[in-house]
């Protein structure tokens, strides 16, 4: 490692010789120390999560709003279980923010089946048209860039 490489060249064999560093070990737990106590000043430790708690949970991707759930048990001092929308998931706790809404509770209404046979018969469907659908006004890529289509420029031709 602190060795030189052996050449056809004439060189003492004293340069040959590897020269090991001392305590670099020792070195390197002080400096971890060091980082530590730096680290440490600036950090608080979370409160717990009560069983039972209204939470928010940490979308997977930044641009999603934080999801609506509640906190259902606790598996490790850092780790919980949270039910969003029906689903269990195992999170951090440095992903769940206390929340002091309710969790969603979605119940959505169906219409009988009597309304749902009336409101056929009655409604007014024209075959053969075809619903023209605008073109959007702009379009999210992937990487999360708006793109704006020309207003009036280019209304002869169909953007893609």
């Amino acid at each position: 490692m602190s060795r030189r490489t052996q050449t056809l060249l004439p060189t003492t064999q004293a340069l040959l010789q590897p020269k090991v560093i001392e305590n670099v070990t020792k070195e390197n737990v002080l400096r971890r120390q060091k980082t530590k106590a730096w680290y440490d000043q600036a950090a608080k430790p979370l409160p717990e999560l009560q069983i039972g708690q209204p939470v928010r949970m940490k979308p997977a991707t930044h641009d999603q709003p934080w999801r609506r759930g509640t906190c259902v048990s606790q598996l490790n001092p850092r780790s919980y279980i949270v039910e969003v929308d029906g689903q269990l998931y195992r999170r951090n706790r440095k992903h769940l923010k206390p929340s002091s809404e309710p969790p969603a509770t979605e119940t959505p209404t169906l219409p009988d089946d009597d309304q749902i046979d009336s409101s056929m018969g009655s409604s007014n469907i024209v075959e053969g048209q075809s619903s023209t659908l605008g073109t959007p006004k702009s379009v999210k890529t992937r990487a999360g860039r708006e793109v704006k289509f020309p207003k009036e420029k280019y209304k002869d031709f169909e953007m893609k």
